[in-house]
C-alpha cells in the first residue's frame, strides 16, 4: 500500500470498495468530519485534523505530523510523529 503522510481507510457496509486516500505530501493536510443524524438534524460530533508542523532543532529542519481529534469543537486527543 502506498501510505502517504496521512492516510485514511474506511469500510461502509453498502460499498464493495473501501473509501481511502490522503494528501500527496507532508506540506498538505486533511480534515475529516464525522456526521450523523440527531432527531433529524445533521450534527458533527467528531472532526479529525491532520497537518504538518515544521520545527528547527540544532539547525536541522524537522517535519512533525500531527493529528488532532475534536469532539464537539473541543480537542480531546492529539498524536505527533516524525515524518
Amino acid at each position: 500500500m502506498n501510505v502517504r503522510p496521512f492516510y485514511l481507510t474506511a469500510k461502509c457496509d453498502n460499498r464493495e470498495s473501501l473509501i481511502k486516500g490522503g494528501p500527496n505530501n507532508f506540506k498538505e493536510g486533511m480534515t475529516i468530519s464525522i456526521n450523523q443524524r440527531d432527531k433529524g438534524e445533521v450534527t458533527t460530533p467528531y472532526k479529525i485534523m491532520q497537518y504538518t508542523i515544521e520545527q528547527e532543532i540544532d539547525g536541522e529542519k524537522e517535519h512533525l505530523l500531527r493529528t488532532d481529534i475534536y469532539f464537539r469543537g473541543d480537542l480531546i486527543h492529539h498524536f505527533v510523529t516524525t515524518y
